[in-house]
């Protein structure tokens, strides 16, 4: 092998420490491109002028003056500063009790106050009871409690700041929503909607508050809890925020039970069904189904729970009996546009009678809001039923 003597000094990295950074990348780059055009028995050596080239990177990193590996950091101290995990990806979520990281106060924000939008962090209300309001524009109750924010907050300037953050993105479309909402010159800070403070506290319904003082989350609660009362019992006792009702969206395990609910729906495509009053062994409740009935049917069944239907015991004043009747043509082509289907759930204490009349109840008002009025007719001395007297009136909903 035929080396020149600088290369070689450059791949055993033997770099004196005069030689600059440049002219040991230089010596590097001789050995590297040399390596092809060695013969068959030099490029043996190949590997090891490859691993000496990477020693030498190392020594020549290691002799420049401004070199100090105390001031170096990991790829995880990177990954876990403030500069990485500020952002709403690297956010982690906090609870009432949690005590607040630096990042939080460092963290920038978009202000808008008096007319005016700044960019700002919270670092300046350390010493207060601060207090975040999460609210939306189209949330009526939370538009309806910025007027007692911004009275309660300069009530209580010297010892709470309020800071109101809205679901609005810019200040123009903020501007134009108070405005539209009266509160063009209300006297409060708001925030423009953060991603990275909606991850840190996050809830599903607003208004979301969130009361933070000496560095902690003290209490998370609805809106109607910011009032005088409380202010002035948590400024005199921090502890006494742990009374106020938590407001919690993501408990866990909390099961969502239906009481009663009811639908009337259009014809649906299916097979032979049990209609009546069945149980449910796997919810534990009991329901009232009745599949792809006429209006007829439906009308009968909620003045006599009886579905069966007589033409002659009806008198119709409609504007289409077709649509109330089947009359010709093919039944199953009538029934897809003219029928309809009600299902109603209740709970498993209520008797068969109970669910027979609420069903009735229930289903009249469906019946009366697609437009229908509609009494059985009855003899003179009231005793004896002869008929069902059915008027259409405007809002009918079949057409």
């Amino acid at each position: 092998m035929k080396f020149k003597k600088i290369t070689l000094l450059g791949v055993l990295g033997l770099p004196c420490p005069n030689t600059s950074y440049i002219q040991g990348i230089k010596q590097i780059h001789q050995a590297i491109t040399i390596v092809p055009k060695l013969n068959y028995k030099a490029k043996r050596y190949t590997g090891g002028i490859l691993l000496w080239c990477l020693l030498c990177s190392a020594s020549i990193a290691l002799a420049q003056p401004n070199f100090d590996k105390a001031k170096t950091i990991s790829d995880k101290t990177v990954a876990n500063s403030p500069e990485i995990t500020s952002g709403a990806r690297g956010a982690a979520p906090l609870k009432v009790g949690d005590k607040l990281p630096e990042s939080f106060w460092q963290q920038e924000h978009t202000v808008y106050a008096n007319g005016k939008t700044t960019i700002q962090t919270l670092e300046q209300y350390k010493g207060k009871l601060l207090i975040l309001d999460f609210w939306g524009r189209y949330c009526v109750p939370c538009i309806e409690a910025l007027p007692k924010l911004s009275q309660l907050g300069e009530e209580f300037k010297e010892e709470v700041k309020i800071l109101s953050i809205s679901d609005f993105d810019s200040e123009q479309s903020l501007k134009q929503g108070l405005s539209r909402f009266g509160l063009a010159k209300l006297n409060l800070d708001f925030g423009l909607h953060s991603a990275w403070l909606k991850k840190i506290f996050p809830h599903k319904r607003i208004p979301h508050v969130v009361w933070i003082y000496d560095n902690r989350i003290i209490a998370c609660t609805d809106g109607d809890y910011v009032d005088e009362k409380q202010l002035k019992a948590v400024l005199a006792d921090a502890a006494y925020a742990l009374q106020m009702p938590q407001k919690n969206d993501f408990e866990a395990n909390v099961p969502i039970i239906t009481i009663f609910k009811s639908k009337l729906t259009r014809y649906q495509n299916i097979g032979p069904s049990s209609n009546g009053i069945n149980f449910n062994k796997f919810t534990g409740q009991k329901s009232f189904v009745v599949y792809n009935a006429s209006i007829l049917s439906l009308i009968r069944l909620s003045l006599e729970f009886k579905t069966i239907v007589d033409l002659g015991y009806f008198d119709l004043k409609v504007n289409d009996i077709g649509q109330f009747y089947f009359t010709d043509g093919y039944y199953s082509d009538w029934e897809k546009l003219n029928t309809y289907c009600y299902e109603a759930s209740f709970p498993n204490h209520l008797s068969d009678d109970q669910i027979k009349h609420a069903v009735m109840e229930d289903l009249s008002k469906w019946l009366k809001l697609m437009g229908l009025e509609y009494a059985l007719v009855k003899n003179v001395d009231n005793a004896r039923k002869i008929g069902i007297k059915v008027k259409q009136v405007e809002g009918w909903l079949h057409e």
